[in-house]
């Protein structure tokens, strides 16, 4: 079984500003560590049309997806999930089939 690569792309609510983004999403790393299946997360952005791209890997297509049903559950994650347009989000479950890793 291939794991699975979430690919949520996101803008956020006017007014505000990108350099908040990172703070706000860091509230959220305790709580992906926390669900089952978690292998890791990647933030990128803000890009050319100032939206943002939240790339998380799970071991399964079954784990990402009870981690996306419960998100928005959690009053511990208001405070990133309040600075996200609902409206712009677009999400995909995508298999994972190759990973390479370098030296930095």
């Amino acid at each position: 079984m291939n794991h699975i690569m979430e690919i949520a792309r996101f803008a956020v609510v006017d007014g505000v500003e990108s350099d908040t983004v990172p703070d706000r999403a860091r509230i959220i790393d305790g709580w992906l560590g926390r669900q089952t299946g978690f292998v890791r997360r990647t933030l990128v952005g803000p890009d050319d049309e100032g939206r943002w791209t939240d790339l998380v890997e799970w071991r399964s297509r079954d784990d990402a997806m009870a981690a996306a049903a419960a998100i928005g559950q959690d009053p511990e994650l208001e405070p990133f999930m309040a600075i996200i347009d609902s409206a712009s989000v677009e999400m995909r479950h995508i298999p994972v089939v190759a990973t390479l890793e370098g030296v930095a």
